[in-house]
């Protein structure tokens, strides 16, 4: 018995899959779902985050990176008004939750 699958089937799964995360009605994309350049760029700068002599300002890049573009990103970016503690909860928890399942 053959499968036939619909686009709109294969972006369902995708979301399911690979949905974004709310924070503080920011919306971050899943990094799978970002473009292959953006990946790429994302990708360089978690090697930047290692090295930078302020990750504040790395963590601010990366989330605005992965946002859908609008005053949510900027306002929970304001809120945390360059607490290192409160970006890195951030993007740890974004992190964790866009983590791909092991197979």
């Amino acid at each position: 018995m053959s499968q036939s699958f619909s686009l709109d089937d294969i972006r369902a799964a995708a979301e399911a899959q690979y949905g974004h995360t709310e924070v503080a009605g920011a919306t971050l994309q899943n990094v799978m779902r970002l473009s292959r350049e953006k990946r790429i760029e994302f990708s360089k700068m978690r090697e930047k985050l290692d090295e930078a002599e302020d990750a504040s300002d790395v963590l601010e890049e990366m989330l605005r990176m992965v946002a859908v573009p609008g005053k949510a990103i900027d306002d929970l970016i304001e809120a945390c008004a360059g607490d290192l503690g409160m970006l890195m909860t951030v993007f740890t928890r974004y992190s964790e939750g866009t983590q791909v399942g092991e197979a």
